[in-house]
């Protein structure tokens, strides 16, 4: 085969997938998550806004073991997070040192209060193997970049291979498998090409179960080497000076069903590049991870931005500089990857390099560098993520003389609201500004199990003294179903109730038409003496005493036909009596309202001063 055809090929196996994934539009049993606007309309005085984890600088893991401290081990860069249980978490950490690198595991069982090294026995360090290592299974022969470890969601994966690790062995990606996530053997058969060559980052694969139209596949995140879309390039910045001009971008394909069986070999393959840095970054920076996480019906990405440092303030270093994790998002895990903000999401903390040497800093243990590890923990309302930091820069490492004393260097714990990467959110706190938006159509989930019931569920902030309300249309007709009781405060998990109940007569419905009366208890109903009363002007309309109309949902109400309303029909939730079939149980929490589960629906919400971070429509017991 040419060149040219192989070229062909490879580009067209890396877009091929590219657009396998149909739009979910929200809401569904989904987790929707704001990352972009998709799946909602209309939307006014509202804005995607990004949410940083709480820094606690509480140190999970660092270089303090006895094998680390005696080998000059760190705690470094590439790291990941698996949940096996609720009391089993683990960080797979990278640890780095004069020998090399090395993978171990840190173990917590009181969901992370306190978190051990376990003596595994596996992997020999200067000639004992009482330690944590659990990769590479060889180091006298197998160098390594630690990568990710995972566990495997297939639904046909063996129980021996449950947990598996790709990590780049010598220069190329290799997976490995584990039964208990300790003892990993390699899944490449002797003699066998490498799945993948240039992998020089943390290789990054997963189970996902939205590709192939929901039957799944295995994915891959990793480095290619293309440069950025900066107008102003790093050697003009230094004049005069030697600079490693930027050229580390984020690639990704799909593997299929088969995670062995890799269709792309190069990590350079033409048409693999999803994310690189672009016009509005500044030059002498570029990507180096990818950290890529799935939640919910959306994709965060924590690339690792490397500003890069001339040689002449590098004191000769010909690739060093400072590293920072930024956030970026995106609706399917590979098209329009884009910020939300280009700020750091994880910050590195305050400090300065240290005297007569650039590459080891002072102050916060975090001052020169931070890398988000990849994955989550999820514990009640919050979801736990961990940082790297250090106080060495890129090239800053051990080996080089280290004035002032040790260097700091480990990984903290990060804290943020339960899948509260992104809110939308109301663009004014000032008193009285609402931000409204609706969704999509949607047709309602169902619930399998006949004892569950569909319930609205939010995870939403809503500041004292203001509120939100949401209302359930007919897509149809723009028939007002059902308008939701006042939410205030709001919760990681907030149940919405509504104050339409249902009637003995369970197959009536709302609809637009006639405007007939308002029901009672709306969040702001017009009083009854006001509101469709006959008249002859709109002053007829007016409160007694008052010297302009009455307001109802936020429109004034004039004399129209002959009847004091607000001219919008459906809008104040009227209508009268139609008949349909209702599939939806009785409950507090549930839809409680006259619905057709064929019939599609539209939610209306309008809130002041909140943040919305997710909806989902979930079924009240376990399915």
């Amino acid at each position: 085969m040419s060149t040219s055809k192989l070229t062909v090929s490879i580009f067209f196996w890396c877009m091929l997938y590219f657009h396998d994934i149909k739009a979910w539009v929200p809401p569904d049993k989904e987790l929707h998550l704001f990352v972009d606007f998709s799946g909602i309309q209309n939307v006014t005085g509202l804005q995607i806004r990004q949410h940083a984890p709480t820094k606690t600088y509480e140190i999970l893991v660092q270089g303090d073991a006895p094998w680390e401290r005696e080998n000059d081990l760190l705690a470094f860069g590439y790291n990941s997070l698996v949940q096996v249980s609720s009391a089993d978490w683990r960080i797979y950490y990278d640890m780095f040192g004069p020998s090399g690198r090395y993978m171990g595991v840190a173990v917590s069982q009181d969901g992370g209060i306190t978190w051990i090294k376990p003596l595994l026995n596996i992997v020999p360090l200067n000639g004992s193997s009482a330690n944590n290592i659990v990769l590479p299974r060889d180091p006298s022969k197998d160098r390594i970049e630690p990568g990710t470890v995972f566990l495997d969601t297939n639904p046909h994966a063996r129980p021996d291979e449950r947990f598996k690790a790709v990590l780049s062995v010598n220069g190329a990606a290799s997976m490995y498998a584990s039964a208990d996530g300790y003892h990993f053997e390699s899944m490449t058969a002797p003699g066998a090409p490498p799945l993948l060559t240039g992998s020089d980052t943390q290789d990054v694969v997963f189970w996902d179960r939205r590709l192939q139209n929901g039957s799944g596949a295995y994915v891959y995140y990793g480095r290619s080497h293309l440069r950025g879309g900066q107008h102003v390039s790093c050697a003009s910045v230094h004049p005069g000076a030697s600079v490693a001009e930027p050229g580390r971008s984020i690639n990704r394909f799909e593997i299929g069903d088969n995670v062995t069986h890799w269709p792309v070999h190069s990590a350079d393959a033409p048409g693999c590049t999803i994310f690189n840095t672009d016009v509005s970054d500044p030059p002498c920076i570029d990507l180096y991870t990818s950290a890529v996480i799935p939640v919910g019906d959306a994709y965060f990405f924590f690339p690792m931005m490397y500003n890069h440092f001339d040689t002449t303030y590098a004191q000769g270093r010909s690739n060093d500089g400072l590293l920072e994790a930024r956030m970026a998002v995106s609706r399917d895990g590979h098209s329009d990857v884009h910020y939300i903000s280009r700020a750091a999401w994880l910050p590195r903390g305050s400090g300065s390099h240290r005297l007569n040497h650039t590459g080891v800093y002072q102050g916060a243990f975090d001052s020169a560098s931070t890398a988000v590890a990849r994955g989550f923990f999820e514990r009640g309302d919050y979801t736990i993520m961990v940082g790297y930091g250090s106080q060495y820069t890129h090239g800053g490492y051990a080996g080089f003389s280290l004035p002032g004393g040790p260097v700091l260097s480990g990984l903290q714990k990060l804290v943020l609201r339960r899948n509260g990467f992104v809110s939308l959110s109301t663009t004014s706190d000032v008193y009285g500004a609402i931000g409204k938006f609706q969704t999509n159509d949607f047709l309602l989930p169902t619930c399998t199990n006949t004892s569950s019931q569909l319930v609205l569920q939010l995870n939403i902030f809503v500041a004292i003294g203001s509120g939100a309300t949401v209302r359930l249309l007919n897509a149809s007709n723009g028939g007002v179903v059902g308008v939701s009781d006042v939410i205030q405060g709001g919760a990681v998990v907030w149940n919405v109730t509504w104050n339409h109940q249902s009637t003995a007569n369970s197959s009536q419905q709302w609809i637009n038409k006639g405007c007939a009366y308002e029901y009672a208890g709306a969040p702001d109903a017009c009083d009854a003496h006001s509101h469709y009363r006959n008249c002859t002007s709109n002053a007829d309309c007016y409160l007694p005493g008052a010297k302009k109309p009455r307001t109802c949902l936020g429109m004034e109400t004039n004399c129209t036909k002959g009847i004091c309303a607000t001219g919008r029909p459906g809008g104040e939730a009227c209508g009268y009596w139609g008949t349909s079939n209702s599939t939806i149980a009785v409950g507090t929490n549930v839809l409680d309202l006259p619905v057709v589960t064929t019939d599609a629906y539209v939610l209306a919400m309008s809130m002041a001063s909140a943040d919305l971070y997710s909806v989902q429509f979930v079924c009240s017991s376990a399915e």
